[in-house]
């Protein structure tokens, strides 16, 4: 390896109160117990249609019962308990509105106003409130992306050989995922949610001194492989992507679970709040901003899920929104603009690119960004906008509380599909009048291939 490890924790991406190592002081006890073992197979009963919204929330209330004072708990049992308390509280007001569809319209939040917490009867929202202010992350007073998946599944590290990149850590020390039913399909999106942002933020991580200071202060050796090794995660999240509906030997999530029963957990718990949704992905957003995605509507998407973050998160996204792309920064330093590269002869641009070897680098990963872009649509599409158009052609169409028309984050699959073009024609795409091969031998760079699935685990385990 040609650098050495103190590169991989220099530069991170903003790191956040929720990537620091959690202290593991022992938990469990009947709440947590319950959440994890008997929960599910309550929310499996629901449904099927053998246990009513009410029969589910007369149980929580018994669970709940031997909850000590939010006002006790310190940051770290704080977190835990967000986590188990938002899938607590997801289930019960996705129960009461299946029942009563009026109430995803009307009055969202009634179910949760029938559960009480502790001896004392604590108002649900109330302690979920307190625990939100013990925590120390600005989450938001209901579940979010960040507990449901960051918080939920166990630490995943991203590895670079044997030397570790990053770590997202959990708040549990089991090993456990805690989900809403029984279905083997939930325990597996959620673990690809966190996977994709552990690779994620490895890539993020090691373009970060690049995007921040350019190329001047940095080795060839160095600019090449903190590109080989974004290029490297990302092929990674892409292949995990595309794999993801084979499942593995535990099983699959099939596409009916995925729309009618894991989806309909994003409910509404206040009018206008943001449920937890993968693009509440602070990496896979940071990376946008990062490669300068160019699109009006974009900072609008942005704003509208900031409700939905950790507080960290949010700045972090603001962060990144006011600086100059990546792209940007490395076209100004060969002193070339978007149309220069667009119109300069082959001679004169590939003079560039041996010259300045890191815009082919960059161009290569744009490339590669949007083949990973192109595969969540895919995923997207098989998921719920192919299912959900297949049920309207067939009147087949049932109403839930979560429609599924769009994402949760209010992403239409067209919206998709021009995020998806967009990043397709990034600004250096007059670059690609050669082949990614000939582009690679012009700047020196190393040609990322595909990879297997088995490369792609592989990242998550350290090897000599």
């Amino acid at each position: 390896m040609i650098l050495p490890d103190s590169w991989m924790t220099s530069g991170v991406v903003g790191r956040s109160v929720s990537e620091q190592p959690y202290p593991r002081p022992a938990y469990g006890g009947t709440f947590s117990a319950w959440v994890s073992d008997v929960l599910p197979a309550l929310g499996s009963r629901v449904v099927q249609g053998t246990l009513t919204a009410s029969g589910f929330t007369g149980l929580a209330n018994k669970a709940l019962a031997h909850l000590p004072s939010a006002a006790t708990n310190d940051p770290c049992e704080a977190r835990r308990l967000i986590v188990e308390l938002g899938i607590v509280g997801s289930s019960v007001t996705s129960y009461s509105q299946r029942e009563n569809l009026d109430l995803a319209g009307r009055d969202p939040g009634r179910g949760l106003e029938l559960l009480r917490v502790g001896e004392r009867g604590t108002p649900f929202r109330a302690y979920f409130s307190t625990l939100v202010a013990h925590s120390g992350t600005g989450h938001p007073d209901r579940d979010a992306y960040a507990s449901l998946i960051r918080w939920n599944a166990p630490e995943m590290s991203a590895y670079l050989g044997s030397s570790r990149i990053c770590t997202l850590p959990s708040v549990f020390d089991d090993g456990r995922i805690r989900t809403y039913t029984a279905e083997i399909g939930e325990t597996l999106i959620i673990e690809l949610f966190k996977r994709c942002e552990t690779l994620e933020l490895a890539a993020n991580q090691a373009l970060q001194p690049i995007w921040a200071g350019g190329t001047s202060a940095m080795s060839s050796d160095e600019l090449a492989e903190r590109f080989a090794t974004a290029r490297l995660m990302l092929a990674g999240v892409r292949r995990l992507l595309l794999e993801f509906h084979r499942g593995d030997e535990r099983g699959t999530l099939s596409v009916p679970h995925f729309v009618d029963v894991f989806r309909q957990y994003a409910v509404h718990w206040d009018h206008d709040d943001v449920p937890p949704s993968g693009p509440q992905d602070i990496q896979f957003i940071v990376r946008d901003l990062m490669t300068g995605i160019d699109l009006p509507g974009y900072t609008r998407h942005v704003q509208r899920i900031h409700a939905g973050l950790l507080a960290d998160e949010r700045q972090l996204v603001t962060d990144a929104a006011t600086r100059p792309s990546l792209p940007k920064v490395l076209l100004d330093e060969a002193g070339l603009s978007t149309v220069d590269v667009a119109t300069a002869s082959d001679s004169e641009l590939a003079n560039k690119l041996r010259r300045y070897p890191a815009l082919g680098e960059c161009y290569l990963l744009l490339e590669l960004n949007a083949r990973l872009s192109a595969a969540h649509l895919m995923v997207a599409k098989k998921y719920l906008y192919k299912p959900n158009r297949q049920r309207d052609e067939d009147a087949a169409a049932v109403a839930v509380p979560v429609p599924n028309d769009r994402g949760i984050t209010e992403l239409t699959e067209s919206a998709l599909d021009v995020l998806n073009r967009v990043r397709r024609r990034h600004v250096m795409a007059g670059i690609g009048r050669w082949r990614a091969a000939e582009i690679a031998v012009l700047c020196g760079a190393t040609l990322q291939r595909d990879i297997s699935m088995a490369d792609a685990l592989a990242l998550f385990v350290p090897r000599p």
